[in-house]
């Protein structure tokens, strides 16, 4: 019998926690978030925050993502990204 995959299983993957990340920035009416906030809305209440703290590093890595400070938000490029694909 094979079990289905638990939701804490779905965000083992940094692809998977980077994917939530960029969505929440470029699809909110925020034009800042900061690190709690995003933690919050992707992890969870509960959630450690170690994931997302990650997928924040990677995606500013990659040019996605501006960090000021403790705020977090999307590039440009990101946002003009997220329009094309809608």
């Amino acid at each position: 019998m094979h079990a289905e995959p638990s939701e804490q299983d779905q965000f083992e993957s940094p692809t998977v926690i980077e994917q939530a990340v960029i969505t929440t920035l470029v699809t909110s009416k925020h034009a800042l978030w900061t690190r709690g906030e995003l933690e919050r809305a992707v992890d969870g209440p509960r959630g450690t925050g170690a994931v997302v703290e990650d997928a924040i590093d990677h995606l500013y890595d990659k040019g996605l993502v501006h960090v000021f400070g403790g705020f977090v938000t999307p590039t440009r490029a990101a946002r003009a990204m997220d329009e094309l694909a809608n």
